[in-house]
């Protein structure tokens, strides 16, 4: 299973091109205002490509146009490409072929009035409308397909500093426009490009923006044949990471708000949005590394139980002792540890009434001790626990966030309390950052607390 650790990319702010030892610098020309194509609806003979990009990419450079398109992420992109009736060569060969054809990167010849240009161009639905299935990556090659396919694959597999071997994914929509943007500041990387094969041109689609990004040297490179394997950096390691992990992330959080529109965890008033699952996701990546849970698989299941059972549920004592042992042991297996959540997801049942208890409590918080606070609050979980136990746990809720210690004894009481409610890990949790927002408030922020409790109270009520 892929670990979201691995060396993928990052991205800096485009930079003034630079001259550095001779190499020429990168020029980058956006071209804006590109109006992507509609289905076609009727039988007569529409446009291949959009108008503002007939001059600046399909007649202007020598050379021949190719597109890359990655297999994993275009349904049928095989298909698609023996019916588009373009030249067309996959990236790998032999056994790597034969076994993951469907889902490897392609290369195909890019023609102006070709069905291929059409398709990349149209905004659509379907899965052979790709423009907004982008950013994807064009080049502009002399040495035929042959040439460029061969000058690709020198990029498939590339050495670190320390010789070690790594997959560089960077055809990917989620790396292309990142991976690229860095040849700015890379002399090596420009070199390695520019200088092999004939590539002249680099043009990437911007869908998000309506545009495409053109890049090439200031002034013709020294063409070498076979020129330049390219070494993968720590830099470039850190930034195919911070990618890879974004992209995770984001669709990670797409996919569980598309799952639970309907579905509101206790302490909200409404569903998670996309940005709370995806947020949630990144805070349980973040505090899954205690508990060696790394892959996606992994942290995909453990998104999915945090959202019922609170982040970082395995430390939460309101819950299954011996589950969480197995959970937090030091030499369990991350499929251990997955199957006994699992189980401590199914045999849980979180009592909502936590919520009603707190809300009458917030008013007598001063009158209260800490461990009689957490007994009235979760007396079935938490009330056989001695008073130093009970302790124990409310210092893991606040530890949660250290701006807690600076406030009042009552404000902090009553985050214990909703961590008994909540999950010891709430105030960390971006499910509930209004409500975290109201226990922090400058203005009495146990007023504020009630009020988001009463509120709370009456929709989960009606």
């Amino acid at each position: 299973m892929t670990r979201i650790d691995d060396p993928w990319i990052g991205f800096e702010a485009e930079r003034a091109a630079r001259a550095h030892d001779g190499v020429p610098v990168v020029i980058c020309d956006r071209i804006t205002g590109v109006i992507p194509l509609a289905p076609k609806i009727t039988s007569h003979p529409t446009k291949a490509v959009p108008d503002a990009l007939l001059e600046p990419m399909f007649s202007a450079g020598r050379g021949q146009l190719y597109l890359l398109l990655d297999g994993a992420r275009l349904p049928g992109c095989r298909e698609i490409l023996e019916a588009s009736g373009a030249a067309h060569e996959c990236l790998f060969q032999g056994n790597a072929f034969d076994e993951l054809a469907d889902e490897a990167p392609w290369i195909a010849e890019l023609e102006p009035e070709s069905r291929l240009a059409k398709q990349l161009f149209t905004k659509g639905s379907a899965p052979w409308h790709m423009w907004d299935q982008g950013p994807h990556v064009v080049f502009r090659a002399e040495n035929g397909l042959d040439g460029i396919r061969r000058h690709l694959r020198r990029f498939n597999r590339v050495k670190d500093t320390n010789g070690k071997w790594f997959y560089m994914r960077y055809w990917e929509p989620s790396i292309v426009e990142r991976y690229f943007s860095q040849l700015h500041d890379d002399v090596t990387r420009r070199k390695a490009w520019f200088a092999a094969e004939g590539v002249t041109e680099i043009y990437l689609t911007l869908p998000a923006e309506d545009a495409v990004l053109a890049l090439r040297p200031s002034q013709p490179m020294t063409r070498r044949i076979g020129a330049l394997q390219p070494e993968l950096t720590a830099k470039e390691r850190t930034m195919f990471a911070q990618t890879r992990e974004a992209a995770f992330y984001a669709a990670l959080g797409a996919g569980m708000a598309a799952r639970n529109i309907d579905v509101i965890p206790l302490g909200r008033a409404s569903a998670p949005t996309q940005d709370n699952w995806t947020d949630l996701a990144k805070a349980v990546a973040a505090h899954a590394k205690g508990i060696n849970v790394r892959t996606q698989h992994g942290l995909a299941k453990l998104t999915v139980l945090c959202g019922s059972l609170g982040l970082a549920f395995w430390l939460d004592p309101r819950f299954d002792h011996d589950l969480r042992v197995i959970i937090n042991a030091k030499h369990a297996s991350e499929a251990e540890r997955l199957n006994a959540a699992k189980e401590l997801y199914d045999k849980t049942d979180v009592p909502v009434q936590a919520i009603e208890t707190l809300k009458a409590m917030v008013g007598k918080l001063h009158c209260l001790d800490v461990p009689s606070i957490l007994r009235q609050i979760a007396p079935k979980t938490l009330g056989h626990l001695s008073d130093q136990d009970l302790h124990s746990v409310a210092g893991l809720i606040l530890s949660f966030d250290p701006k807690i210690s600076s406030c009042p004894a009552d404000v902090q009481r009553c985050a214990i309390g909703l961590g008994a409610a909540l999950g010891v890990a709430w105030l960390a949790n971006p499910f509930y950052t209004e409500l975290k927002a109201a226990h922090l408030s400058p203005a009495d922020p146990l007023q504020q607390v009630a009020e988001f409790l009463e509120n709370l109270f009456e929709e989960m009520t009606r």
